[in-house]
């Protein structure tokens, strides 16, 4: 196994916090300072998203430095996971606050002083993947990634970076995928760790095949520019969230405001966790057109590689009327309905398009599932300039042209 070590934290490039860029610290804070922090629950509407489900049933995995359960905003909500830094533990003991913090913009449940997360009522599993020091090996990532899909985890959301693909790393995503596991990566912030260090570019996990990609954005709902931009062929499976000047939690009870696209990551794995709390009956496929198609639209009108398919939206993505390519699966009533009528008895699969084969084929289907509805739902505008954008699914690994404009293709569909 390729043991280079990679950091979590701004060394990881997907977190970085003041000049230090690591949270190492407890520190004390008033509830104003904690509700100021968190100033994208009012953007994104998130009380009335609430008001639909709080994510009731599903369970959230992470990969990160471990979770402290303790800290009152998360005390009940962490479930037991384990640790593949080799110390034999259950991924409760954290190395540093990086896997703590996100975890409370995640399932965070204090709506008066504390940190209110995205999914409150739903469950985490914490899976640490980091030594003392705050590094990991290769090839944690996508053992953590099985690990996660066969213990439970309904949305993966993964606050890492890495510029290159780890052996193992696609095939993982696959499998999570092959079991109807959404997974969501922070596209990486552009400073890194070292002195004059930068990112252009998205990297791993979030450039495998089937992964949403995660930008970030700012108060004013611009652009973060401290997030990189969604690279060649990454940009299908990119949308965009708060990452700026966002209160997390610490280990031992405190809080700290941060910055960076680990923060926006959970925001959007936990708005997925809604969806399949209130559409339990959602293939792969219907997830990510529902969480797409109902981001709110910013910068280039369409797709951009900013934004991706714009900024999410928590009470959209469980309200709007989405035009389905493939209708839903039906109830356990409607099913029963079903086959009371035809005589089916369940175990033949009619005329349906098989949901998910591999992470290639959704990539592929769902690419072209999301352009050709939103082509049927809004009719391209004559004026609309072309832009040169990906064609197909983004690369399994990063070739030396990745950081070149593509060829020319098709101009976006207009919204």
């Amino acid at each position: 196994m390729n043991t280079i070590p990679r950091r979590l934290g701004s060394a990881i490039t997907a977190f970085a916090i003041g000049a230090a860029g690591v949270l190492s610290f407890p520190a004390t804070a008033s509830a104003d300072e904690n509700r100021d922090g968190q100033w994208y629950l009012d953007a994104l509407k998130v009380a009335e998203a609430h008001q639909v489900t709080k994510g009731e049933g599903i369970t959230i995995g992470i990969l990160d430095s471990g979770v402290d359960a303790t800290h009152p905003d998360l005390a009940g909500n962490v479930l037991p996971g384990t640790d593949l830094a080799g110390t034999g533990g259950d991924g409760l003991t954290p190395s540093d606050d990086h896997g703590t913090s996100v975890a409370s913009i995640l399932v965070g449940g204090d709506d008066t002083d504390g940190i209110l997360g995205i999914a409150p009522a739903a469950k985490l599993i914490s899976v640490r993947i980091t030594d003392a020091d705050g590094e990991f090996e290769v090839g944690r990532i996508q053992e953590g990634i099985r690990w996660l899909a066969d213990n439970g985890a309904d949305v993966i959301s993964l606050s890492l970076f890495d510029p290159g693909a780890e052996e193992g790393g696609q095939a993982a995503v696959d499998y999570a995928i092959g079991k109807n596991i959404v997974v969501v990566a922070g596209a990486g912030n552009r400073r890194g760790d070292e002195p004059n260090e930068t990112w252009s570019a998205v990297g791993y996990p979030a450039a495998y095949r089937g992964v949403v990609a995660v930008t970030g954005t700012t108060r004013e709902g611009e652009y973060w520019d401290g997030s990189v931009e969604h690279a060649y062929g990454i940009g299908n499976w990119a949308i965009s969230a708060p990452a700026t000047d966002m209160r997390v939690a610490l280990r031992g009870g405190g809080y700290e405001t941060a910055d960076g696209t680990s923060f926006a990551a959970p925001i959007v794995a936990g708005t997925m966790a809604l969806i399949k709390a209130k559409y339990p009956n959602l293939n792969q496929r219907q997830l990510l057109e529902r969480l797409l198609l109902t981001a709110d639209d910013k910068g280039t009108e369409g797709e951009d590689l900013e934004y991706g398919w714009g900024i999410v939206d928590p009470l959209a993505a469980l309200t709007a009327d989405v035009d389905y390519y493939e209708d839903p699966a039906p109830t356990d009533d409607t099913a029963s309905e079903a086959v009371a009528a035809t005589g089916d008895d369940g175990a033949g699969t009619g005329d349906l398009v098989p949901v998910i084969v591999s992470g290639t084929v959704l990539a592929v289907v769902v690419v072209g599932v999301l352009l050709l509805i939103r082509s049927r739902r809004r009719p391209p505008t004559p004026a609309a300039a072309p832009r040169n954008r990906p064609v197909g699914p983004p690369p399994q690994a990063a070739p030396e042209s990745w950081r070149r404009p593509p060829e020319p293709g098709p101009p976006p569909p207009a919204r």
